[in-house]
């Protein structure tokens, strides 16, 4: 990356490169972008000892370009004019040669100009912060929190600091959105290996609440370590498999709200992948999402990666699915409103995706016990899920062109033999923390099983009063993207348990 990181070389940059953008008479649209970042990645042990502290500092431009009718993504690290021409010709080359009968189009009407600055700090902001510094905090709340615990090794592992990101578009708008914005992974390797992951935009409170947090981490696992084995000669209860009564907690339960809501993602019905339409019943009567921006939020981010100023998306109200979430060109095709959900990349390299912002599931009214004591299993976490159904896989998985209409050539050209693609849907889950029930008492914990649902499971869902937020990254198309989901414990019954096989990544 180039050294050149400060604000003022960050708009000549983008200026510069939006320049050249415009002399290319094939140029249609483009969105021209760039990111300053200054921070530090810093690496703690369970002693407390600092395996590395790095800074974290660079400049990265991409630019979105709709040409020939098609689009294509790019991105690079030098603010070289050779390095902005390539880069412009690669893409061009990739808009001509892409083949498709149905043409990328926008939306050229809504300009913005604006500067957002509501989640960086006025002073003191994690810019300040230098790798030593942040290393002295996070070294004393590893120790304190893991003092007299047992395990085989720890890992806590910061990256954060200030993300300024400009944007400018062919059809006048500019935006500005800063961020103090970072992220925390522990891990802990024991009789099994935990682990947990908090990001948010809030600065120096992430590193404030840490030692509570990983309090949290120990418990949980010292609570799973304690429990025998399912199966086991000293477990009073056989692994589970088949069909069960699932207690799902809050983090597992948004894992799964999370990946429901992918087939509300308008590319993804214009695929040919959706099992739900507006209109069709979700959940239960009691069941509301939203995806909202949130100051605070991991997920939290002023204009999205268009420039197009984030709002509320109601997905779903009494149990209905309500909306969809969308970028300018799904937008056009539904003769909607795009609310912002083009949702940069965590690595600028990568190109922005449609995709859920802070996804938010309201509570329901049951309570845990009411929950817990007639299930069969307690699901604590959950890992990204797969899509069981191969036609979907495969769409998910293919790194196709930055824009949401492309996604109807793959409808166009799913086989036959995939014609009920979007009522055969099975989503597979692993869990990473399970464990047996038995009248609400946890006697054994299990290991090696995937959770399998159904979509359509979710109307009989029952909603509790407990509500978590699960952070992280999740995939679509070879972009990672940020993941933050708010939802309440849940119950599922008649979900089943199944062998950890897998059928691909997402």
């Amino acid at each position: 990356m180039t050294d050149d990181f400060d604000f003022d070389s960050l708009v000549d940059a983008v200026d510069r490169f939006a320049d050249r953008v415009d002399r290319r008479e094939e140029v249609a649209y483009a969105e021209i972008g760039g990111r300053t970042r200054t921070g530090a990645r810093v690496v703690v042990t369970g002693d407390g000892s600092v395996r590395s502290a790095t800074p974290l500092s660079g400049l990265v431009l991409g630019c979105r370009v709709f040409a020939h009718g098609h689009a294509d993504y790019r991105a690079i690290t030098s603010a070289t004019a050779d390095a902005m021409d390539d880069v412009l010709d690669r893409a061009l080359r990739t808009c001509k040669h892409t083949a498709n009968d149905d043409t990328a189009v926008y939306d050229p009407v809504a300009v913005h100009r604006d500067v957002h600055d509501g989640w960086a700090a006025s002073d003191g902001g994690l810019d300040a912060l230098t790798p030593d510094a942040v290393a002295d905090e996070i070294g004393p709340a590893v120790t304190g929190a893991l003092d007299g615990a047992t395990f085989e090794r720890a890992r806590v592992t910061y990256e954060g600091g200030r993300l300024v990101d400009v944007t400018t578009t062919t059809t006048g708008s500019t935006v500005r959105t800063t961020r103090d914005r970072a992220s925390v992974s522990a891990t802990l390797v024991g009789e099994t290996t935990v682990t947990d992951h908090v990001g948010s935009c809030t600065g120096h409170e992430l590193l404030e609440g840490l030692q509570s947090r990983i309090e949290r981490l120990r418990r949980r696992a010292e609570r799973q370590w304690a429990l025998p084995v399912a199966g086991d000669a000293a477990a009073p209860a056989d692994p589970p498999d088949g069909s069960v009564d699932a207690y799902l907690g809050p983090l597992a339960a948004a894992r799964v709200f999370h990946a429901v809501s992918r087939y509300l993602e308008a590319d993804t019905a214009l695929a040919g992948s959706a099992p739900f339409a507006p209109g069709d019943r979700l959940g239960p009567d009691d069941l509301t999402i939203v995806d909202e921006v949130g100051a605070g939020s991991w997920g939290s981010v002023a204009y999205d990666a268009a420039a197009r100023p984030t709002s509320p998306v109601r997905l779903v109200a009494d149990g209905r699915v309500r909306g969809r979430l969308h970028d300018a060109t799904t937008a056009a095709a539904f003769d909607a409103t795009p609310s912002g959900n083009l949702v940069r990349a965590v690595s600028t390299e990568d190109a922005p995706r449609i995709a859920a912002r802070h996804l938010r599931v309201e509570p329901g009214s049951h309570g845990t016990a009411a929950l817990r004591d007639e299930a069969d299993v307690e699901l604590t976490r959950l890992g990204e899920p797969t899509f069981e159904n191969e036609a979907t896989r495969t769409k998910r998985e293919s790194r196709r062109p930055p824009y949401g209409t492309y996604a109807r050539r793959a409808a166009e050209q799913t086989p036959d033999a995939f014609a009920d693609e979007p009522t055969d849907q099975l989503l597979r889950f692993p869990v990473e923390d399970g464990v047996v029930l038995a009248g609400g008492d946890r006697v054994a914990r299990f290991e090696g099983r995937d959770l399998l649902v159904d979509p359509t499971a979710l109307a009989d869902a029952l909603l509790g009063s407990r509500t978590d937020t699960l952070t992280g990254t999740t995939e679509k198309h070879g972009s990672r993207l940020p993941l933050t989901a708010t939802a309440p414990e849940t119950r599922l019954d008649g979900v089943e348990l199944g062998g950890g096989e897998p059928n691909g990544s997402n």
